[in-house]
């Protein structure tokens, strides 16, 4: 990042570059000499300059200078999982945690290293591995037991292989430590729904709207709901 401390030293050499231009096309300028060390370095300033192009080439390029930066890799992780560069970011996300003795025990090292795991959990769940992303999420709340996102991510994982009481539990400390995460009331009423219990489910939902009106999931599944039980 303090490369950017660059650009005007960079203006300022373009200018002296631009003075020195009718100097050195005098035969004999006593110029010369300098002016190859300012062109040089010049030069140099343009090149790096290309590295400031777009934000993942600037954090690629600090990551290869400064690998042991947790911040670079960190933003470095997060750019490739914004851009679904799956591979790439877990790459980044391991880095992060095999730096863990460097940062421990710093100031908001926890916070780096559960959602360095919340992470994982993303990509190992974007990329069918539900198994690993349980892992990972229980690693991240194993680190911040608060992280009410992860409890409701493992829920959802939860459901989807079949374990409801795992995910009801999940889905419930999620609720236990948010309670405006309206959707995790949503989930757990999909999940009533799911095993029969219909009336826990309308209650849900209906919490959900109450603290997001124009939350329209919970509102469509009501309709759904209400239209099932007329079919009955």
């Amino acid at each position: 990042m303090a490369e950017h401390f660059l650009y005007l030293p960079s203006m300022a050499l373009c200018f002296y570059l631009a003075v020195l231009v009718g100097e050195v096309a005098r035969p004999g300028s006593r110029w010369s000499i300098l002016s190859a060390i300012v062109l040089y370095f010049a030069f140099f300033s343009w090149q790096n300059n290309k590295d400031w192009l777009n934000e993942l080439r600037f954090f690629q390029k600090t990551v290869t200078l400064s690998p042991y930066s947790v911040r670079a890799v960190d933003s470095l992780a997060s750019l490739y999982l914004e851009q679904n560069r799956y591979n790439d970011a877990e790459l980044e996300y391991k880095r992060i945690l095999s730096l863990k003795s460097m940062f421990a025990g710093r100031p908001g090292s926890d916070v780096v290293e559960s959602f360095a795991h919340y992470d994982l959990g993303i990509i190992y769940g974007k990329t069918g591995r539900a198994a690993d992303a349980v892992l990972a999420y229980r690693s991240a709340v194993s680190v911040n037991p608060k992280m009410e996102k992860a409890y409701n991510n493992m829920g959802l994982l939860y459901q989807r292989m079949g374990n409801v009481n795992k995910a009801q539990e999940s889905f419930k400390r999620a609720i236990e430590l948010d309670s405006g995460f309206y959707q995790a009331y949503n989930n757990l009423a999909t999940l009533y729904a799911q095993i029969g219990d219909n009336k826990s489910a309308m209650a849900l939902w209906q919490k959900a709207l109450l603290i997001n009106p124009d939350y329209e999931t919970a509102r469509n599944n009501i309709e759904i709901a209400k239209g099932l039980v007329k079919k009955d």
